[in-house]
């Protein structure tokens, strides 16, 4: 039986045979290949048997340096002009590499199996959902492409997987590559087996996928990805208190101008404005996310009927987030009370910690509303960076910092019927974080609170740990890192639960004095959803 030749076979002999001459060289390939094509010989395949993933790239690989073009497929080299052209190159019976209309990047490679797995067609990717409608496990391993090509549409393509409205991306809007695939996925490309069968299917037309050449632009890095996802708009920004009151903008510098310089308006929103105002709410959720700490003014202060759920708070939390619930409820009260079970319920300092870290995971964002605060002497708020502290433990002794971020630390709560407890690092250093001896890791969370810490480890506990967290702590108390202020009536102040540590000071009152703040807890997701998609409407100037 016939066998088509491997490419490691044929292609010395078709290059040899072209370094003779290129022009006769390519003229006898091309013949060569096309009697391949055509030959109906005893005993031998159809053209249709030949893996017709093969010979369009021994075609290709041997009639590039002629500059020529295969079924569409350019294999010119990036020029000046490659932005106005992109270029298709065959790199393997496995792979192509293309050139995207942006000339960004230089090149981009292709393996088939991504490829297929990428395709952003109805069939593929449900047009209303936009949900993948087959597993990346049932794509051949062995898939070739029959054909591929750049074409130019005259309308702009239909949406994609990782495709939005709100972002435009005008050198890629017009070109798609459109490519032929051999054989079918499994499963996927006929309805004659189910979703768990893993037949391959016979006899149905070879699939084409079509690939918006500004989607292949936000795959082909992942700096490009994570452009398109808006990461730099997340990014936590390390602060000290002068850094927090420093204006972030012109804008922000002239309105401070005559404002209290301890309330700056990049810190303090006025409500009105944050309901009204698209560009003041992304303005908080801005605000929020990367510095931690947002200050939400004159949130009126009526308190509902006993049994009502018709706190004020309850509307700033839904315009935020969704509420996480705890064993406290889905708000609680901030008071002093006799026998308190909590000493935040006390007239006591309440030192630098973090909530519920006993909780797996705990809360993210924490929202105080302050309601009545009146006759009262102390009890200044003050909110610590710890994500600064480390940052700077880093920087100062490396050694201190790894054993924080090594070591486990237990948290509980056992009071008033409840048996809480969880173990968590100090430091929580993001997975894929880079680090060197400059390079400060990606630091995506931190977890202290002394008075719910229990006893360490008595064995297993590293004697460096002490003085490690030693240093942690006074860089915390450094004069510099704190934030304080006096919450007014009417204050809601929304922090980073999981970065920004707070504390209360303690306070002094009267028969006729009284304090009372409303807190909740807010989760993150629908903060970043909200987030990335006002910052892209932003900077398309909509909002």
């Amino acid at each position: 039986m016939f066998q088509f030749p491997p490419p490691s076979m044929i292609l010395p002999s078709m290059r040899l045979r072209a370094s003779r001459s290129l022009n006769l060289g390519c003229q006898r390939f091309y013949s060569v290949a096309t009697r391949l094509l055509n030959r109906k010989c005893r005993g031998g395949p159809s053209p249709q048997a030949i893996d017709s993933h093969v010979l369009p790239w021994l075609i290709h690989t041997s009639l590039g340096s002629c500059g020529s073009t295969t079924r569409g497929i350019s294999s010119s080299a990036p020029t000046a002009n490659a932005q106005l052209k992109p270029t298709i190159k065959w790199e393997s019976s496995s792979s192509i590499s293309v050139t995207l209309p942006s000339g960004e990047p230089d090149s981009v490679h292709l393996p088939n199996v991504w490829l297929r797995d990428t395709c952003p067609c109805d069939a593929c990717i449900h047009p209303t959902t936009r949900q993948k409608l087959f597993r990346t496990s049932d794509v051949p391993l062995d898939i070739g492409i029959v054909r591929a090509e750049w074409k130019q549409v005259n309308t702009k393509p239909v949406a994609t997987l990782l495709e939005s409205d709100d972002i435009r991306d005008e050198k890629n809007e017009r070109w798609m590559l459109e490519v032929e695939w051999n054989r079918p996925i499994y499963q996927h490309d006929t309805t004659s087996v189910g979703i768990e069968g893993h037949a391959m299917s016979q006899g149905t037309p070879r699939h084409v996928s079509r690939y918006p050449a500004k989607l292949l632009q936000r795959l082909s890095t992942p700096e490009a990805t994570e452009a398109f996802y808006l990461s730099d708009v997340l990014q936590m920004k390390p602060w000290l208190r002068e850094d927090l009151l420093r204006p972030h903008t012109p804008n922000d510098k002239a309105t401070a101008e005559s404002s209290d310089s301890n309330r700056p308006p990049t810190l303090f929103v006025p409500y009105s404005d944050f309901l009204s105002l698209k560009s003041t709410f992304l303005h908080g959720l801005k605000q929020l996310t990367q510095y931690g700490l947002l200050i939400i003014t004159s949130v009126p202060t009526t308190i509902p009927p006993t049994g009502s759920p018709d706190w004020e708070l309850r509307r700033v939390a839904n315009s935020l987030s969704y509420i996480r619930e705890t064993f406290y409820g889905d708000m609680w009260d901030v008071k002093k009370v006799g026998e308190s079970k909590n000493v935040a319920y006390t007239d006591l300092d309440l030192d630098l910690h973090m909530d519920l870290m006993y909780l797996s995971p705990p809360p993210r964002y924490q929202l105080l509303h302050c309601l009545q605060n009146r006759n009262v002497i102390g009890g200044k708020s003050l909110f610590v960076d710890g994500i600064q502290a480390a940052q700077t433990l880093f920087k100062q002794d490396r050694q201190a910092f790894d054993v924080l971020r090594d070591t486990d630390v237990r948290f509980h709560y056992v009071n008033d019927g409840h048996q809480l407890t969880n173990v968590h690092k100090t430091i929580v250093v993001a997975p894929d974080s880079t680090t060197t001896a400059s390079l400060v890791p990606n630091i995506t969370a931190i977890n202290y609170s002394p008075p719910f810490q229990v006893p360490l480890p008595l064995h297993s506990t590293p004697p460096e740990f002490y003085p490690a967290l030693q240093k942690f702590a006074a860089l915390m108390r450094r004069q510099e890192a704190r934030y304080e202020f006096l919450l007014q009536e009417g204050d809601v102040a929304c922090f980073d639960n999981r970065r920004v540590l707070h504390a209360r000071g303690g306070f002094t009152d009267s028969a006729e004095s009284v304090r009372w703040l409303k807190g909740t807890y807010v989760e993150a997701d629908p903060i970043v959803d909200k987030l990335r998609i006002l910052e892209a409407r932003s900077r398309r100037g909509v909002i």
